[in-house]
């Protein structure tokens, strides 16, 4: 997941909206070219000159993209004028419910979308897609684990447990994740709490704390990690699949493991906004993202940070070396606690929990 900090989202959209108004000008003249306005992650697939160029070539249109840093500011920029703007963006799994309730997103018409049967039907069930009616309003991308990364040569011991993130003798020698469903799940895990989702959020946070205390960055973006990895700064910590995926393939001393006690794992997915104003493009776009071509193309270069495909024959077609250059050889984890939607008084308290964490 290559996940890059960026400008502001506010003045992300200022700019982007003012891109947006120039090129309907534009079009207005030419009565040609429309644009397709996509948010979602700098440098996360769908901007790669591969994607951009093949779908723009078919269907005479201008690809533009709004990037947002976090899964929060993506409903803000939303909420704060991309609400008919914005034609398709890539909210995580554990926000669909957000963005379903607060009225961000269409329902999506299925038979609209000829690869839909091809996605791993486990994914396509979660229930957390949906709204209390049964409308679809997300579509599985990609999907993958945010778990412990180390540097072999730093570590002469395979880790087995997520319990290294806490060991005093790598302190000031770890990033952790500054994210906090995926800090609470982690510190669940590290418990050994019966029910991750409704963890003793007292031990929680006394062990977050400490995580904390044991770390020397907490990162929030592929930049924040790889450049403390790449340093020497930091020798291990939970981080991205595809992260790990890219630095090994530029040649960084790297190995990926799933600890013992589980693997937070995560599902992004493709939503047509509120109020799309190219609704047969959106539609187009994510079945080009779920297609074999795109996400055979995609998962082949480990230098894009590929995720594990949504695609079913994309992933059982996939070489071995493939499968390990992805982490799934020779075969995926099974032991996952996905990050899914909570109820809002939970999102609050796990949020206010790891503020005060951070501000210990």
């Amino acid at each position: 997941m290559k996940r890059v900090r960026i400008i502001s989202t506010i003045l992300a959209l200022t700019l982007i909206l003012g891109v947006t108004a120039a090129g309907c000008t534009k079009a207005s003249t030419s009565k040609k070219t429309r644009q397709l306005v996509i948010a979602n992650w700098k440098g996360y697939g769908s901007d790669t000159p591969y994607a951009i160029n093949t779908f723009e070539k078919a269907n005479n249109c201008k690809i533009v993209h709004q990037y947002y840093d976090s899964e929060d500011g993506l409903l803000n920029m939303l909420k704060q004028g991309g609400i008919g703007k914005i034609d398709v963006m890539l909210p995580n799994l554990g926000y669909m419910q957000r963005v379903i309730k607060q009225n961000l997103a269409e329902p999506i018409d299925l038979s609209k979308l000829k690869n839909y049967n091809d996605i791993i039907e486990d994914l396509r069930n979660q229930k957390d897609l949906r709204d209390s009616n049964g409308k679809v309003y997300g579509i599985p991308w990609v999907w993958g684990t945010t778990s412990i990364g180390y540097n072999p040569d730093k570590i002469k011991e395979k880790p087995t447990s997520i319990a290294v993130l806490w060991d005093p003798k790598y302190k000031g020698q770890i990033a952790f994740n500054d994210d906090y469903t995926c800090a609470v799940l982690s510190a669940a895990l590290y418990l050994k709490e019966k029910d991750p989702y409704n963890p003793n959020l007292d031990k929680v946070k006394e062990v977050l704390i400490k995580a904390k205390q044991n770390s020397k960055l907490l990162w929030s973006s592929y930049d924040d990690f790889s450049k403390a990895y790449t340093s020497g700064s930091v020798i291990l910590g939970n981080v991205w699949s595809g992260a790990a995926t890219e630095l090994k393939a530029e040649g960084q001393k790297i190995e990926y493991i799933y600890p013992e006690e589980g693997t937070v794992a995560w599902l992004d997915t493709w939503c047509i906004a509120k109020n799309a104003p190219n609704k047969d493009l959106a539609y187009k776009w994510i079945d080009f993202m779920t297609s074999t071509e795109f996400q055979k193309k995609f998962t082949s270069n480990p230098k894009d940070q590929p995720p594990i495909p949504a695609n079913k024959k994309v992933f059982d077609s996939m070489t071995d070396e493939q499968k390990k250059a992805l982490w799934v050889y020779p075969s995926v984890p099974t032991n996952l606690v996905m990050e899914k939607s909570l109820p809002d008084e939970t999102t609050e308290k796990w949020q206010k929990l790891w503020d005060e964490v951070k501000a210990s």
